[in-house]
């Protein structure tokens, strides 16, 4: 769905947003001269150069779509953005706006521009009341590994958020929060949806001198489809609410180490159609070390429940996926100005709640993925970055298998 050229969310992004970003740096400018002004202000820039093996992440048996030689492209991503980080006595302000503008050699019907921004006060009304009041914005296009297709459907998510933390200046904080979540996109799709959401939410947490915690929280988050109409023939429902109970622990086990937990149950109720409803519980452990000051090393269990709304009895029929991730990822500080840091990935997806009789396999994939980047400081005002990544997916499914290598190229430059 695209919206009129006219509408409050374009008249937003292309003209409010650079006034307020304006008036943003000119106020912040007139603050104390104390402040350091390069950390307070940055602008950034860059560009790279991307190669793709396969851009559509289409299945390996499968051919080009009409108009294109080769399922490899090259294509070049330039950016150019502001940043602003300002504390203001108990307060902080922060902005971040970006400017993002994608061009490929052969799939041009894939081109975009991407305007990204992020806004916040983090405010302190005292010292024991504080919280954030946040709006962001962000565009991209939705990964073909998700929806399929050779189709471009960019789709934009504008959130605004606040949140509230009180303390009676001991170990226990009050937690609070509100949002809402507007997700668009170019093309109408079920597997990501538009939709208007909003988030009530509320908790405690226990925080102690040492800088371990734990968090109890709960979120209330109603939603709508929008665009959409109820569609009984394929059980597609236009109104949902998800419901999630979690609790969050940060442990600094040593000087050297470090565990975070999360657990929360998950449920979402549907309006109309029950046979649409799933629960379950998702959770992540988290275990990061650093054995020496150049090499950190984060290990990491996750498990996750994604809706996937697919209908039909024999290629898809599905309402939810149950993903099980293993990750490691290692960063090695190899001198003062050079970065390396390695990925290492296995994603396994099975694909739950049909509502339809089953006459196929249910669908079950696995994903691997590694990557290898490097980052190497030329300067403090100028950056270079290289990354190889190399993804595969296995599926029970034909059609949903593909093998995709990138090779990167970048600068970037901040000043």
């Amino acid at each position: 769905m695209v919206r009129p050229a006219a509408s409050a969310g374009f008249i937003w992004s292309h003209v409010a947003l650079p006034a307020f970003c304006a008036l943003t740096v000119a106020a912040l400018s007139a603050q104390s001269a104390r402040a350091d002004e390069f950390d307070t202000f940055n602008f950034v820039t860059g560009s790279r150069l991307r190669y793709e093996s396969n851009i559509l992440q289409s299945a390996d048996f499968s051919i080009p779509p009409p108009g294109v030689s080769s399922k490899a492209d090259t294509y070049n991503v330039s950016y150019i953005g502001l940043r602003v980080d300002k504390p203001v006595s108990l307060q902080r302000f922060q902005l971040s706006a970006t400017d993002t503008t994608t061009h490929y050699s052969s799939y041009t019907f894939l081109d975009n521009n991407a305007l990204d921004y992020h806004a916040a006060w983090l405010y302190s009304i005292t010292p024991h009341v504080t919280g954030s009041l946040s709006s962001d914005r962000t565009q991209a296009q939705i990964p073909f590994a998700l929806i399929g297709g050779a189709q471009r459907n960019i789709v934009t998510t504008n959130s605004r958020n606040f949140t509230i933390d009180v303390t009676g200046g001991g170990v226990w904080h009050l937690l609070g929060g509100l949002g809402t979540t507007d997700l668009t996109t170019e093309q109408q799709q079920l597997t990501v949806p538009p939709t208007r959401s909003r988030r009530y939410e509320g908790g405690i947490r226990y925080l102690s001198n040492a800088g371990n915690s734990v968090t109890a929280i709960y979120r209330h988050i109603p939603a709508e489809l929008i665009g959409q109409a109820l569609d009984p023939t394929l059980l597609i429902d236009t109104n949902y609410r998800d419901s999630e109970a979690e609790v969050r622990a940060e442990w600094q086990v040593t000087g050297l180490s470090r565990i975070e937990a999360r657990l929360m149950r998950k449920q979402r109720t549907n309006e109309h159609f029950t046979q649409r409803d799933f629960s379950g519980t998702t959770g992540e452990a988290r275990y990061n070390w650093t054995p020496t000051g150049k090499l950190k090393f984060s290990f990491a269990a996750t498990r996750d429940l994604v809706p996937y709304a697919a209908f039909g009895n024999v290629i898809e029929n599905s309402t939810y996926r149950v993903d099980d991730t293993l990750s490691v990822v290692s960063i090695w500080e190899a001198t003062a100005k050079i970065n390396v840091q390695a990925t290492l990935l296995r994603t396994e997806s099975d694909f739950r709640g049909p509502v339809f009789p089953i006459t196929g396999p249910v669908r079950a994939d696995t994903l691997t993925l590694g990557r290898l980047k490097a980052d190497w400081a030329i300067t403090r005002f100028a950056t270079l970055t290289a990354i190889l990544e190399h993804d595969r997916r296995a599926s029970n499914v034909p059609g949903f298998q593909f093998t995709n290598t990138i090779v990167s190229v970048g600068a970037a430059l901040t000043f």
